[in-house]
């Protein structure tokens, strides 16, 4: 019996080592549980990808928009100038996706572009991304002048 309890014993620091492996593999391996560890030991963090400038509201001043990842998602921040030389924030959209997503837009690799899309000499904002399965998505939105909010026209 004594026997058979120390052979027991023995393999026990064997066994432990071999949990904590598996253990650690998962975690590493399956990007959702990678995600959420991550999350739990590093800071929050907001990570500035873009920014464009330009008529955005249809009152002939620039306005600055800035693209946006945080642990929240992707955002779209517009800003318009004030009289003391600060911004303020105007509006704030979510974005559905995650992934920052690029474009070829005047030749170039985009991830945030201004452009009149619908005709009305008002530009709109133009912001590529990916969802979870890597389908990609072109986000427009255009300034609403009647609600006074940024509204998607094109996915």
């Amino acid at each position: 019996m004594k026997k058979v309890l120390k052979e027991k014993i023995q393999f026990l620091p064997q066994v432990l080592i071999l949990f904590v492996f598996a253990m650690i593999s998962v975690a590493v391996l399956h990007p959702n549980i990678r995600k959420n560890l991550r999350s739990k030991f590093l800071p929050e963090k907001r990570q500035i990808l873009s920014t464009v400038s330009g008529d955005v509201i249809g009152e002939g001043q620039d306005l600055k928009v800035v693209k946006v990842k945080s642990k929240a998602g992707l955002f779209l921040e517009v800003y318009k100038p004030t009289q003391e030389g600060f911004s303020s924030k105007i509006a704030q959209i979510k974005l559905d996706d995650r992934t920052d997503g690029y474009f070829n837009f005047n030749g170039r690799a985009s991830n945030l572009a201004l452009k009149d899309v619908n005709g009305d000499e008002i530009a709109e904002i133009i912001a590529p991304s990916f969802d979870e399965d890597f389908v990609a998505h072109l986000n427009v939105f255009s300034y609403n002048n009647f609600t006074g909010q940024f509204e998607l026209i094109s996915e």
